[in-house]
């Protein structure tokens, strides 16, 4: 899509104005009080001439995004959406902003604008009561689809939206063809995102135990302590399914599923055979380090400098058995040699009174392994899900704690499964 052509570039004067006045607005040094400023702060949006560098400071200045936000809500009416709202979705349609950073700058201010629900919802109805021009019906259709594609669970209302019949119609029933083919678009979307939720027959997805969801994007990667011990067998379905006539328009969707559901049971194969392997439970070679008899010290969050996403400081009551006959001064050296002990980002098995409970990521800090006695630092994948939060709870109260290191290649299998699930078109 081509950026705006407005009547002020062809106007050195008035396009100097409006710059000022986009960074005076920017910096907070102006405020926008009324719709005739809002619209001339999206005009002055609309005027600058690289949309990578005016969308990214829209976005990290101090006033630039909250400013778009108070621009769109002025005035609702049916003038301002075919106008300066119109414009500014046109904007923003444009091709730098899909491609940089793979649409990341591009999603975010989206999801700001359609976050300003008094904004969103006139617009949804100005285009159900068809009271928007073609520009602004593609407008609107153009923000639909990239809503859609927003990671769950920010695109539900959205897909909702999609599914309504009047919404549909007015794109495939359309006379013009850029509405079609966005209806089509739309269309295809919801092919591949919805799985039949009326499938309620017996051995269907959902409610084995606490990872088991209809949909397979709710599905954790990692697995839950209950997963693993669920007698259930894992729901997979059968290749003749995807020929069920039955399921015609929707075999796209389950396709994704049936892969998906596939690859990740393979993960899990070699994950349950190693942890048997690293309990005593099956005969068999472990390659990583199994502590026992941990204690809980502390919460690690980075340095001051350099904050971290949360993890928990787990002490060793012993020595590592690797780093017994090391002199204290040569402990941190032997350490940053050894990459493979204890090695960054690998995956452990954490066990509270014998009982599997979490698989959280180790966090290789060096001082805190050459202290005395060792501290580990693991994080948690999915931190405030309901499995992490039982995990948090039980440590208060468990009477032993149990690492064991896992060295399935996890890291070969997250991307294809996060792959599959964001995949959408």
């Amino acid at each position: 899509m081509s950026t705006l052509q407005d009547s002020s570039a062809e106007d050195p004067v008035r396009l100097a104005r409006l710059n000022n006045l986009f960074h005076s607005v920017n910096k907070g040094d102006r405020s926008l009080k009324s719709s005739r400023d809002g619209d001339r702060y999206i005009e002055s949006l609309c005027c600058q001439s690289d949309p990578a560098v005016c969308i990214d400071q829209v976005l990290h200045s101090s006033a630039g995004m909250s400013a778009l936000q108070s621009s769109i809500r002025f005035d609702l009416s049916p003038t301002f959406l075919n106008g300066p709202a119109s414009r500014l979705l046109n904007y923003l349609q444009h091709t730098e902003l899909e491609t940089l950073l793979q649409g990341a700058l591009l999603r975010q201010v989206l999801a700001n604008i359609a976050g300003t629900a008094l904004f969103w919802n006139a617009l949804e109805q100005a285009f159900r009561r068809e009271e928007l021009l073609l520009p602004a019906q593609i407008s609107f259709g153009w923000l639909l689809m990239q809503l859609m594609r927003l990671q769950e669970p920010h695109c539900d209302v959205y897909y909702q939206t999609a599914r309504e019949p009047r919404i549909l119609d007015i794109f495939l029933k359309s006379r013009e063809l850029p509405l079609r083919t966005i209806g089509s678009q739309i269309s295809h979307l919801l092919s591949t995102w919805a799985i039949s939720m009326d499938d309620n027959t017996i051995g269907g997805a959902g409610g084995r135990h606490d990872n088991d969801f209809v949909d397979f994007r709710q599905v954790a990667i990692l697995p839950t302590a209950d997963e693993l011990v669920s007698k259930e067998p894992p729901f997979l379905r059968l290749a003749e399914t995807l020929d069920d006539p039955d399921v015609t328009g929707n075999q796209l969707a389950m396709h994704l599923d049936h892969q998906f559901r596939l690859y990740r049971e393979d993960m899990l194969g070699e994950l349950r055979e190693e942890i048997l392997i690293a309990l005593g439970q099956k005969k068999g070679r472990h390659r990583g380090i199994v502590v026992e008899d941990m204690t809980l010290v502390g919460v690690d969050c980075g340095t001051e400098a350099k904050r971290q996403n949360w993890g928990l400081r787990l002490q060793c009551q012993r020595d590592l058995l690797q780093l017994r006959n090391v002199k204290p001064k040569d402990r941190k050296q032997t350490i940053e040699s050894s990459h493979s002990l204890l090695r960054h980002q690998s995956l452990t098995c954490l066990i509270l009174d014998g009982e599997i409970s979490a698989f959280p990521w180790i966090h290789r800090d060096t001082d805190l392994l050459a202290s005395m006695p060792p501290i580990i630092t693991i994080r948690f994948t999915g931190a405030g899900t309901a499995s992490v939060t039982k995990t948090i709870l039980k440590l208060k109260t468990c009477r032993t704690i149990k690492l064991v290191q896992i060295d399935t290649a996890v890291f070969a299998y997250e991307p294809v499964l996060l792959g599959l699930q964001k995949m959408k078109t």
